[in-house]
């Protein structure tokens, strides 16, 4: 575990919709690696913790891999005594009154949960289950925002999924930003043509594209079922 300081906290959007917290901190050394983004988990989390700009935090390895905030020394709280709270059934939201409403704290800007999506403007909102009921996971409900798109057909495209070569990040943000493509089965309608609209793409490139997308028709079952995230 390393001591060091809170910059801020960046949104990172999934591709499904999931906005979770990132923790950028002061570059420390950890575990033989240098490290300066960490993983909050979840905004329950962040608002439990109490974590401000410039404020002190704890870091280590979860695994000796994954870095993540373990503690608030200016605040006193932990991650494990939030899980424990969460698992005995507590309330995070009187907790969190709790921690705000403490006049040794009323200096501090406290880091708060986006309300709406920075892609497409919908109204942030926790995850529900089949049943209804309301998760942890703070969310974007719009199945047509543009960065869940996006990162389903990255998803879709990498090595551990279709593994169609050639298909990267940039063409595909080309793609989208061009409206060619909306959602993944949109890519096997693309043609040559179409990608020689896009700027930089030139013949080869397009028939290499084209050609890796219809090759992946013959990939297995269980390639496409991990594309699709199920």
């Amino acid at each position: 575990e390393k001591v060091t300081k809170l910059r801020c906290i960046e949104h990172s959007y999934g591709r499904t919709g999931a906005v979770t917290p990132v923790a950028v901190v002061e570059e420390v050394e950890l575990a033989l690696t240098k490290v300066n983004r960490a993983s909050l988990h979840n905004w329950d989390m962040v608002d439990y913790l109490g974590l401000h700009e410039g404020c002190t935090v704890v870091i280590r390895k979860a695994g000796e891999i994954i870095p993540e905030i373990v503690k608030c020394p200016e605040t006193g709280r932990t991650k494990d005594a939030y899980e424990k709270l969460v698992s005995a059934g507590g309330s995070l939201t009187d907790a969190d009154f709790e921690l705000k409403e403490n006049p040794a704290y009323f200096d501090f800007k406290f880091h708060v949960r986006p309300k709406t999506c920075a892609h497409c403007g919908s109204i942030l909102c926790n995850d529900t289950n089949r049943s209804g009921d309301e998760l942890v996971a703070w969310v974007c409900p719009n199945e047509a925002c543009s960065v869940k798109q996006f990162k389903q057909i990255v998803k879709f495209v990498s090595k551990t999924a279709m593994n169609i070569m050639g298909v990267g990040e940039s063409i595909i943000e080309a793609m989208l930003s061009a409206g060619l493509i909306h959602d993944i089965a949109d890519m096997y309608t693309v043609t040559v043509n179409d990608l020689l609209k896009l700027d930089g793409v030139k013949q080869r490139s397009a028939e290499k594209v084209v050609d890796a997308i219809k090759d992946s028709k013959n990939a297995y079952l269980n390639q496409l079922l991990s594309g699709l995230g199920i």
